[in-house]
């Protein structure tokens, strides 16, 4: 008999005896044909602690054993025996025990099977396999003492090692354990590659098809999965034809930025959020460089000579945005509308990443958006004098309540721009004297869900004729403009304050909602 084979025999021996010493159930597979020369299993938890048909499966473990001389510290494992350890759901070890040259037990070692040391079977696993060995009896992998943990030479000793290693919680330890079977050795970024061949590409058709601009003619498709650094063609769970056919990209944002369009002859500039899409194509030569700025609204395709908008289908005048992203993208469309202008990118910290000049000289993807920057910039005006946040609005609402929102601005910002006569027409009976020469005019109106009011002082001229009482103003003063719910809790709170601290006796109150032209009612008239 050899000597390893008389060692061996000594550190089963020696296993089997504190094993059972340590009152762990030992079983042992005859003939000994993958590699498990023991199964280890700890007593099942006491009866009083749950019902039988509830206990867990006892903590368990398979068991290698190994025996070498004190002059060595590494064994050799057969990867046939190392594939079996490895994708057991148990708990499974490498157990090295040294002896001296009359065989006596120096010292022993547990390998635990997982992380590194299952990792390390795997690699050479897929190995052996792109090297197209399939007798993988004659091939071998090997572990040293310093791979494991040292094990007290005693019965408590061996069990308080593996009662350290392998948990109470046998079901979670061999999910966690089959993870790492299929997720060990991938880069999270880049396991997947392929080979493609294209059929009549040029550089510019390959860039508009990195960017999902266009469709790819394939001639032939090789996908690869790299794992542990080595490549292998993918296992695909359906079958993938790899003759010819067609490649369509869909590609994923790169980065976050901001794209800035200047047209330097109006003085306009817009600022947009953006999402920047390249074509991820390594040392793309400049003149073909390509990218997308993907807004919410649309697609700005910029290319070193040519600029193209693609306006998304699912914009429309009842798209949500706030009034700065409205006011920018109605000035994106009035700056594209020229032949020329100029395109920056930045990042979102404001460094500039590229900066040219575009020629929209294809007319067909322009787009007139309904609705004019003017209204949105007046409405935002509005919203910073009553300290109302930038909520989102839908175009249409504004535009619906332009004529309101224009009103009101001019009343309080520009008040020159208003022309023309304050005319009333009053019930002859209502209480209004000749000498009264002053009138207070609330007016509401919403825009959205956003209700406004504002308050005028009228310098009238009054006419009794017989039927009705004529007021008739050239001149106002702008008292007050607030928005319901923030400087007053209700219109009614806010009329009641304005008409009280006026001091004017006659208040009009109008409403664009009402349809009655005249309403009169405790010296308030609703318009």
């Amino acid at each position: 008999m050899s000597v390893s084979d008389q060692i061996g025999r000594v550190g089963e021996d020696y296993f089997q005896l504190l094993a059972n010493q340590a009152q762990l159930i030992v079983g042992q597979v005859n003939p000994d044909r993958i590699g498990k020369d023991r199964i280890v299993e700890f007593e099942l938890a006491d009866k009083n602690h749950v019902s039988f048909d509830k206990r867990p499966a006892p903590r368990s473990a398979s068991v290698q054993i190994k025996t070498i001389l004190k002059s060595n510290d590494r064994v050799t494992v057969s990867l046939s025996v190392a594939e079996r350890l490895a994708k057991d759901p148990r708990p499974t070890f490498i157990c090295i025990i040294r002896v001296d040259d009359e065989f006596e037990v120096v010292d022993m070692f547990l390998v635990h099977l997982l992380d590194a040391q299952l990792e390390k079977i795997l690699k050479r696993l897929r190995q052996e396999y792109s090297e197209g060995n399939e007798k993988l009896h004659k091939a071998s992998t090997s572990f040293t003492i310093a791979d494991g943990i040292e094990v007290k030479r005693t019965a408590k000793g061996l069990k308080s090692a593996f009662s350290s290693i392998i948990p109470e919680d046998m079901e979670n330890y061999s999910k966690e354990k089959f993870h790492q079977i299929e997720n060990l050795g991938f880069d999270a970024t880049s396991f997947l590659t392929s080979n493609i061949t294209f059929s009549n590409l040029t550089t510019q058709d390959f860039v508009d098809g990195m960017l999902g601009l266009k469709k790819l003619d394939v001639v032939s498709l090789e996908v690869l999965e790299e794992r542990f650094g080595i490549k292998l063609p993918l296992e695909m769970t359906q079958e993938v034809p790899n003759g010819p056919g067609v490649l369509e990209v869909k590609p994923t944002s790169s980065t976050k930025g901001v794209v800035s369009l200047r047209n330097t002859a109006q003085d306009l500039e817009a600022k947009i959020e953006c999402d920047l899409v390249f074509p991820g194509i390594p040392n793309l030569p400049l003149e073909h460089l390509k990218f997308i700025a993907r807004t919410e609204v649309c697609d700005f395709i910029i290319g070193q000579d040519k600029f193209k908008i693609e306006p998304k289908n699912s914009i429309m005048a009842d798209a949500k945005l706030s009034l700065e992203h409205w006011i920018n993208l109605l000035t994106s469309w009035e700056v594209t509308s020229q032949d020329d202008f100029e395109v920056s990118i930045y990042t979102p910290e404001g460094k500039r990443l590229i900066t040219g000049m575009c020629n929209q000289s294809d007319t067909s993807s322009r787009r007139t958006l309904i609705g004019d920057i003017t209204i949105c910039q007046q409405l935002q005006k509005i919203r910073e004098h009553v300290s109302a946040p930038d909520s989102e609005i839908s175009l249409a609402e504004i535009v619906a309540s332009q004529n309101e929102i224009q009103l009101a601005y001019c009343c309080f910002f520009e008040p020159d721009t208003i022309s023309g006569d304050w005319n009333f027409k009053l019930d002859a009976t209502f209480p209004v004297e000749k000498t009264n020469n002053q009138t207070l005019l609330i007016y509401s109106f919403s825009v959205g869900s956003e209700e406004y009011a504002f308050g005028l002082r009228l310098d009238v001229d009054v006419t009794h004729t017989e039927k009705h009482i004529e007021l008739s103003a050239k001149s106002f003063s702008a008292l007050q403009l607030i928005r319901v719910g923030i400087q007053f809790k209700s219109m009614k709170v806010f009329e009641d304050t304005l008409y009280k601290i006026s001091g004017i006796s006659l208040r009009i109150v109008s409403s664009r909602l009402e349809d009655s032209p005249v309403e009169a009612a405790n010296n308030s008239i609703i318009v």
